[in-house]
Formats: structure tokens, sequence, C-alpha cells
């Protein structure tokens, strides 16, 4: 079995973190006939023996930050790290650099600058230099890298294990006595349902457990927030994680067209893809954690996921235990911290420098917020930004906020010290970021990113970022796994939504990703193809949200969204992963947008891609009956020259049903509209087609007088390709035309 080595060099004792993601990566690979050995820079090693394992090492990588906390404590450690880097190239040594990012240059250490300065410039071009923002970035972008470049150096197979859980937050605490049930819990087949009230740490536990059980479930550990995703396309991502749909062929659905309303077809096609899944996934050892079910109106999107899930270990976390199931869950439901806890996670976030003894303090701070972890974390946050307030100044501002909201009997008892906690923080942000903050309460989809913020709030890119930073720190919004994307606990969200002035911020929105699907949907079909599929599945949830939004306005603004969302943007999407039900939905949608804007040209190229795309997959019947939907829509706005050419596509499809009488009646009527037009090249078509009908089904006679019309009129208007090709038709017959 070959042996893979790699050594890893600019190890130091801030960059622990970086180092146990590196070392998560690699383990986190499957070699199909190999083994991984790792190395690493050790300055206790000699460097005789460091030459040696360099000079034995398939691969090189090194870890380097430009952080200014890291700096250099010695040349020593600089001419190390140098000289194995000088001695990995000059061997050849297949080399990659992940280098941190860092806001801030190291102004204060010329010697870190200088060194990380003449790695960039001077061997930019011999290695592979890559850029990480966090632990977590890090151990997603090695394992990518590895999956493509392992196979293509060392002939080898690789795979991982699918891991769409969110990133582990850093200031977990206590929790122990739940994780364990949960975990042991947990098995193939069951179904897990952590219970409790907003704020109480549901998801942030399943996130824990998610981790910790990640070798335990050797297949994956899939993920879905019930609240934001539809189930269909939740089961279609999962089922693309494994492969696609197999058993349907090239990964697709056939779906047949009858006339359905489209909540029935809609739930049709979500049976399908759930029974699909289910084979999917049968014989894998897969942890499903479903996220954020809110009461039993969310049992519509739990049953299908469920169904599909059969076999697989389920955790579900809900506010409610009023949840349907096939079978019998097994119930967790989640207690409040308890006063350690409390002073523990109190701590880990504002820092033991600023708590010293005032432990009671602390306890008193976690009684007013009810001791739920959201709260506390808002509260810690808070006054760790704030190094100028005292413990007791905001245990004032909370008791005060929660008696205030005792008083007018704010909403349920049990939220009234989250509230009191948000509404602290609130009052705390400078005017423009809470501006800011309240135009993320438009986003609904399952995160966002810098981009997308800074079009709600109407600013530049570099603020928006700036200050989702400075909400995430203070707990407001939630970094992703993905770097720079961002989310809001449900109870902010709601919060934000709520102080939101700016009417314009929805209609940003949708502007926002409508431009985005025009940018990407159109390169679905070129060389971009993945790039683009990926950004528009990361932010499908969004660009449903907008569509939404843009159908409910019944203005001109929503009017153009609705036409442009489906217009050569996203009918790339649906097509290529088989959205039947939006497809045909969004296409009828648009095409009322664009009678009501009087856009004849739109109305045609939307209906009309419908029937070429059923044509193209070879499903007659559905591309017959979406070009008769066209004739009649360009009938009733008088568009002649868009029924010749619906009409040739429908005479095209008739031919591949092999209905060759059908074909060339609507053929002809494609010729007479063209004649009456003076279309002479579109009249020269429909003649070449009908030749073509004629000469498969024997009458060679006729199509050699048809081609022969048809060669009259292509010269006539220099279409040299096209007289080409029916003088190689022409050619094929026989001399005496029979």
């Amino acid at each position: 079995m070959r042996l893979i080595k790699i050594y890893v060099s600019g190890i130091r004792a801030e960059m622990r973190l970086e180092r146990q993601a590196l070392v998560r990566a690699i383990g986190s690979l499957r070699l199909d006939g190999a083994l991984m050995d790792l190395k690493y820079s050790d300055p206790k090693l000699s460097r005789e023996q460091i030459s040696s394992m360099i000079y034995e090492c398939d691969m090189f990588m090194v870890l380097l930050d430009r952080a200014p906390r890291t700096g250099i404590p010695s040349k020593l450690d600089v001419s190390l790290t140098e000289s194995e880097i000088d001695q990995a190239l000059k061997l050849k040594k297949t080399s990659l650099f992940f280098v941190k990012r860092s806001e801030q240059l190291d102004d204060d250490n010329p010697e870190q600058a200088a060194f990380i300065e003449r790695v960039m410039s001077l061997h930019a071009e011999q290695v592979r230099i890559v850029d990480f923002d966090d632990p977590t970035h890090l151990e997603e972008q090695t394992a990518e890298i590895l999956l493509t470049l392992l196979p293509d150096i060392f002939v080898v197979k690789t795979s991982r294990p699918v891991f769409e859980a969110p990133r582990a937050p850093e200031t977990f605490v206590g929790r122990t006595s739940w994780m364990g049930q949960i975990q042991r819990a947990l098995a193939p087949g069951r179904i897990v349902l952590i219970q409790g009230i907003s704020g109480i740490g549901k998801s942030e536990l399943a996130i824990q457990i998610a981790h910790r059980l990640r070798d335990r479930f050797t297949d994956g550990i899939l993920w879905a927030d019930i609240h934001s995703a539809r189930p269909d396309d939740i089961l279609a991502k999962w089922a693309r994680a494994y492969g696609g749909f197999p058993f349907l062929g090239r990964g697709d659905l056939r779906y047949e067209f009858r006339t359905t309303s489209l909540d029935e077809r809609r739930s049709e096609e979500i049976a399908v893809r759930a029974n699909e899944t289910l084979r999917v996934l049968t014989g894998k050892r897969v942890l499903a954690i479903l996220d954020g079910a809110r009461d039993e109106r969310d049992n519509p999107k739990l049953i299908p996921l469920m169904d599909a899930l059969r076999n697989c270990a389920v955790l579900i976390t809900s506010r409610t235990r009023q949840l349907r199931s096939s079978k019998e869950m097994i119930v967790f439901e989640l207690d409040r911290l308890s006063e350690s806890e409390t002073l523990e996670l109190f701590t880990r976030i504002a820092g033991e420098n600023r708590i010293e003894e005032q432990h009671s303090l602390v306890a008193e701070i976690g009684r007013t917020v009810d001791n739920l972890p959201l709260a506390l974390s808002l509260t810690a946050a808070i006054f760790r930004e704030r190094h100028t307030m005292s413990l007791s100044a905001l245990a004032a501002i909370l008791r005060t906020e929660r008696d205030r909201l005792e008083s007018i009997k704010w909403g349920y008892p049990h939220a009234r010290g989250s509230q009191a906690a948000i509404n602290a923080i609130h009052e705390l942000l400078s005017d423009d970021d809470q501006k800011f903050f309240a135009a993320l309460g438009v986003f609904t989809g399952d995160d966002f990113g810098e981009e997308a913020a800074a079009a709600v709030a109407d600013t530049v890119d570099y603020v928006a970022g700036r200050t989702l930073e400075h909400l995430s720190k203070l707990g407001l919004v939630q970094q992703r796994v993905q770097p720079r994307r961002y989310t809001l606990h449900s109870m902010i969200h709601n919060y934000a939504h709520d102080k939101l002035e700016d009417r314009d911020a929805e209609l940003r929105l949708a502007r926002h990703y409508c431009s985005l699907a025009k940018e990407y949907g159109p390169k679905l079909h070129r060389l971009e193809m993945r790039q683009a599929d990926r950004i528009l599945t990361n932010e499908l949830s969004n660009i449903l949200a907008s569509q939404r939004y843009a159908l409910s306005r019944n203005d001109q603004a929503g009017w153009i969204l609705c036409r442009d969302f489906i217009l050569g943007a996203m009918t790339f999407y649906f097509n290529l992963h088989q959205m039947w039900s939006d497809w045909i939905s969004w296409s009828h949608t648009g095409i009322q947008a664009c009678q009501k804007l009087k856009d004849e040209r739109s109305i045609i190229s939307i209906a009309g891609s419908l029937g070429m795309a059923y044509q193209r997959k070879g499903e007659w019947d559905q591309a017959i009956d979406f070009y008769q939907t066209a004739l009649n829509l360009l009938e009733k706005v008088s568009n002649p020259q868009g029924m010749a050419s619906i009409y040739m596509n429908l005479g095209s499809v008739q031919t591949q049903k092999g209905e060759w009488m059908e074909a060339i009646t609507s053929l002809n009527k494609s010729l007479q509209i063209n004649e009456r037009l003076g279309n002479l090249r579109g009249a020269a078509q429909a003649r070449a087609n009908i030749g073509m009908l004629y000469s498969k089904h024997g009458e060679k006679t006729k199509a050699r007088a048809i081609w022969l019309q048809a060669m009259e009129m292509f010269q006539s208007v220099g279409a040299q390709n096209e007289m080409d090709i029916v003088r190689k038709w022409l050619k094929g017959l026989p001399p005496d035309g029979r």
C-alpha cells in the first residue's frame, strides 16, 4: 500500500488551532490504496533530521500568519522556516503555503513582515498559496484542495464524508450530561428530539454533537435549516452530496406532465425526491440534523425529510414536541444553564480579567436574563466590548429593562430575559449600526454574504464587512462555515425586522439577487458552470425569497423582477436541477408580468424556452404542450414572427416523436407565416426541414424539389452555411431522386 508522506513546516505555538484544523482536514480524507503519514517541523530536532524528513516527503506544507500577534521570536525561527522552504523548493516538492489573513500588517515586527514578504514574492510562482480566515476555513480549504490534488499527483482515489453542520461555537459550555445521553440515543433508524424554548441553546448543542460524532457516522452528517429551506431543495442537496439520483438517470427526475395544480405537482415531486433520496442513503451510516422546527406548522416540511431518512439517525431541534413522525421520538427537554455554567460562559466571552471575583454580579445578570445561553452571550459581549462599563452598571441596565418588560407584560415571561438583553445591546449600537442591523431583518434565506448585506443596507462592501464583523463580536450575527457568510438567530432576526424603517430594503435585496441570477444563470452551460452552480445553490433560498417578494408587490418594479428572474436567469438552474414546479410557476408568473409590461419579446422567450428544454430532454409530450401554450399566447398578442419560430420548433419535436404528418403541418404553417412576412431565411429553413421529413419517409423526389427551392432562397439571403448543409443532403440522394 502506497504511503504518502506530508511534511508540515511553520508550526508555532500561537497557531495551535490552525495546526489542529490542518490535521483534521487531512485525517478526514479517505484514500483508496494509500495511507498518509504526517511529520511536523520542530526546533528541538537537528537540522539534519529536518532535512532528512523534507527529502523523504511527497508533499510540503507551511502554515504562515500575517497577524501582528504572532511575531517572530528569534532570527533562528525565521532561518529555520526559510531553510525548510528553500530545501523543499530546490527538491521540487509539491508545496502548499497556507497564509492566515490579517487586516493589519505587522508594523511592530519588521522581521515578521520582511519574512512574509520574501516568502510571498520569491516563491509565488513555484507554490500554491492559499489564504484563509480562521481554523474552520483552513480545514475546508485544505480538504477541498487535497481532494483534487492527491488523485492528480499520486493516482489514488480520494473522498471525504459529507459534513454540513455549521462551525462549532467557541463559547459553548456545559451540557455534558445532555451531550452524553443524546449521543448514546442516536443510532440508525432512531429519531431524537431536542426540545426547548427559543434561546436555550438547542442548535448550539446539536452543532457540538455533530462535530463530536463525525467519526462515528462514517458516511456523513447532513444538516437542514427547517425554518428557511424547502423540503424538495433539501432532498436534492442531500442527493447531490452522494452523486445525485442515480436510479433516475443523469441525476434527474423525470416528471410526467399532467394538468394538475402547482401544489399537487410540487407534492408529487417532493414524494419522488424523498423516495429516491431514501434509496441513495440506503446502506450508509449517516446522521441528519433538522434544525429549527418552530411548531406543528413545520410538519409538512419534516414528514418527507424523515421519510427519506428512515434508515438514518435523525436529530431534530424544536420549540415544541408536537411534531408528527412515523416512529416514536426520544425527547430531551433542554434546561437553562446552571449557575456554574452561567459563570463559565460569561467568563469565556468577557475574559477572566474583567470578572475577577465579581461572581455574585454575574449570577445576578444570569438570573435577570433567565440563564439562557443566547442572552448571556449577548450581555457578556456587551461587557467585553465596553471596556469602561462595570459589571454593576451592566446588571442595573438589564434589571431596569427586565422590569420595564414585566410592567408592560411584554410577550411570554420566558422570553423577557432574552428580550432585555437584545434591547440593551441594541441601545448601545451607534445610529449607523442600528440602521444596518435593522436592514438585516429582510433576509429570510439560510444565510447571506457581505455583498448582499451591503445592498440591503445601501452601503459599500467594505463598510458592510466591517459592520458585520462588529455585530458578530457582539453576538447579533453568527458566522457560518463558509467565510464571510452570516445568519441571525430567529429571535434576533425578528427583532431586527421589527426595527426596520427603510421600506426599500427588500426591493434592494430582490434586485441584488436578481442581478446575481442574471449573471450566473447563463454560465451554467459554459466553462464557468461549476462555480456558477455553487454560487446559485448557496443563494437559492435567498433567490426564492426575493422572487416571492417581487410577486407580492404587484407593481412595475415587481413585474420587472418577476420577468428577469426567469428570463435567461433561473431557467438554466431549474433545468439543470429539474425543479419543475418552480420552472413552471416562475415562467407563468414571468409571462403575466411581461403582459403587464407589454413586453412581447420576453413572452416568446419565456414560453418557448420551456418547450425547447423538454425537447432537448426527449420529453416530447411536455414539449408539445408548452409549445402550444406559447402559440396561444403569441396569437393573443398578435406576434406572427414568434408563432413562426414556435411552429418550427413544434415541427421539430413532432419529428422526433415520430408524428411526421403533424410535423409537416406545423412546418408548413411556419413556412406560410414566414413567406407572408417576407422572412426568406425563415421560409427557407422551413422548406429544408420539410424536405428532410420527405426524405426520411422515402419520398425522395419531393425532397429534392423542396431542397432545391430552399437552396435558391438561402442563396438570395447569402446564407452560405445553410446552403452547404442542404447541398450535402442533395448529394446523398440517388441520381434519379428515388
